[in-house]
Parts: structure tokens; sequence; C-alpha cells
């Protein structure tokens, strides 16, 4: 049985959810996974048997949180011996028109790999939730103009889940598959690529 460690990092909960939907996929295609959430502990991966890893963090402000960044970099050179795949969860992700805000996202993933070094066989960016209750009034409306900005109109009243989990679990399938050894094609997730034996990308836009 193949072992894959989740390292992930939460602010508001809905990237924890993705972690886990991950984690009950993987499992369901037979493999032992475990879930570590970044603050919780100081970790290694080698405090953690691992035949790959999964990194997901949501972004805040343009950037990861600094205790998921630190750890990534505490354990980047381990981290480029073994598979990896990494998940970022964002609200800009929905603004499909706006090619502004997507090759930001996709800045913010590329400039944080290329910053620890590593290079992911696969990507994926999800979009997160609105969770209007959890925000005081200066977030509530920002985030309600993001929405708005992205065609979802929404209610500062209750929450909202925009998460595709489909492709999260087609994210988690690939990187089944590639531990496996097998080539598929990829799902088209979000911003997702795959890197090929020959070192190329097959890259698809969000």
């Amino acid at each position: 049985m193949k072992n894959v460690l989740i390292y992930y990092a939460t602010t508001e909960g809905q990237t924890a959810k993705i972690a886990e939907a991950i984690a009950q996929e993987l499992a369901e295609l037979g493999f032992a996974v475990h879930l570590v959430r970044s603050g919780d502990a100081e970790w290694t991966i080698a405090d953690e048997p691992c035949d790959g890893v999964i990194l997901g963090s949501s972004v805040h402000r343009g950037r990861y949180p600094e205790a998921f960044r630190r750890q990534v970099a505490r354990n980047a050179e381990k981290l480029r011996e073994i598979p990896v795949a990494f998940f970022s969860v964002c609200l800009g992700v929905l603004e499909t028109e706006n090619v502004k805000t997507q090759e930001a996202e996709r800045g913010i993933v590329r400039d944080f790999l290329e910053d620890a070094g590593i290079r992911p066989v696969h990507r994926g960016i999800f979009a997160g939730a609105l969770r209007y209750s959890q925000y005081g009034l200066f977030k509530r409306v920002l985030l309600h103009a993001i929405a708005k900005r992205a065609g979802r109109e929404t209610r500062t009243d209750r929450d909202y889940e925009f998460t595709d989990w489909e492709e999260v679990k087609g994210f988690a399938r690939d990187f089944a598959d590639h531990l496996k050894g097998k080539r598929g094609a990829i799902r088209n997730f979000p911003g997702a690529f795959r890197t090929n034996d020959d070192g190329g990308k097959n890259e698809r836009p969000f």
C-alpha cells in the first residue's frame, strides 16, 4: 500500500474540506493517507513514510500563510526527491473572463513553487467559499464585490461554497494514477498541468 502525505493550510475551513475530500478519494483508491494541518505541529517528511506528497493552501492577500511557506521551504530538499502535487484555493479562479486575474492567480502558484524549488507533477487551482457569517463589514463588502465581478450574485446574510468537487476528485485520481505509474490524460481541473517525463508541460487554461 502506497502512502500519501497531505500537508495543507486553511484559514476559514474550505481548504481543509478539499484536503479531506482528496484524502477520502485516495483512500478509496487503496492509498494510506495522512493529513497534516499547517500550524498544528512542526513536521518533516522524514516523520512520515510516504510515496508522494500533496501540498495545498488558500490564498489570502495574494500569498500563502507564513507557517505553510516556512514548512514547505524546510522540507524542500526532500520534496524534490518524491512525486508532489500542489493545489491552491482562491476566489479569483471564478473570474474566468478576467485574464489579468487568471494570470495573477497562476503567478502566485508559480512564484511560490519557484521560490521553493519544487516542480509538482500536478497542479490545481480550486474555487473556495464565501463565509460571510465569519467576516467583518469590510471583508464582507470586499468579497461581495469580488464575487459580483466574477458574475456571482451573492447575499451577505448567508454563506456560499463554489468548490467543484468533481474537479477535486479528478485531481486526486490523476495523482493516484501517477503514483501507480499510469500516464492517462489530464482531467480538466482549473489551472492544471502535469509535467511530462521529458520535462515538458501539458498545460490547460483555467
